[in-house]
């Protein structure tokens, strides 16, 4: 957990020992606790060439927990291009019961991420529902992996509206969950921030 604090922090030393432990040591032999960090920090700095080595390390490797952990983390990247190939890649390499993992690391990788997983399922949606959605019960961790980290009311609202519009199958009582989790995880951001508007007010902050 602290060097997943650390790298979010953009911690150098943090960074180069990462960076230095992928160049150096084989996937798999690096420390079970740290790889989804190491991972991270690699798809960053190399871009494509780490990913394709993730990618093939994952066909190599049968560690259940390296599969899981590569899977979690392969979609981790800020550059949208990787993104895009990662979401293709689970949606025509991975085995159904693992695609959740892929699209609910790549959710959590950041908003634009985030944006561009929701807009290929919206766009795929058909192709998709067909091949996960008619008695598969992984549709539903599908479904949930692709909205559940959105926090706004306005992404509730446009999530609420999509899947009105269509067949969602099994998913339906996920799907109504989770959009009361987002409404709630909205309303505590908002009374968060008038929480540390209204302390800020009664501060005094010497001016340069």
């Amino acid at each position: 957990y602290l060097v997943a604090v650390l790298r979010g922090a953009q911690h150098t030393p943090t960074i180069e020992e990462a960076l230095k432990r992928y160049q150096r040591d084989e996937l798999i032999k690096l420390p079970s606790d740290l790889r989804t960090s190491i991972f991270r920090i690699a798809l960053n700095k190399f871009g494509e060439s780490a990913w394709t080595r993730l990618r093939d390390a994952y066909s190599q490797v049968d560690d259940a927990e390296f599969k899981r952990q590569v899977l979690q983390t392969i979609g981790t990247s800020d550059d949208q291009k990787i993104v895009e190939m990662t979401i293709e890649y689970a949606l025509t390499d991975v085995r159904s019961q693992d695609v959740s993992f892929v699209l609910n690391g790549i959710a959590n990788g950041g908003e634009q991420s985030r944006l561009t997983l929701w807009n290929t399922f919206k766009q795929r949606y058909q192709e998709l529902f067909k091949r996960f959605g008619s008695g598969n019960f992984g549709w539903s961790g599908i479904v949930t992996a692709v909205i559940s980290h959105f926090k706004s009311h306005e992404s509730a609202n446009e999530i609420e509206q999509f899947f009105q519009s269509v067949d969602v199958g099994a998913a339906r009582r996920k799907i109504d969950q989770t959009l009361e989790d987002i409404r709630c995880k909205a309303d505590q951001s908002e009374r968060d921030r008038q929480v540390l508007q209204a302390w800020l007010s009664t501060q005094k902050f010497d001016r340069p």
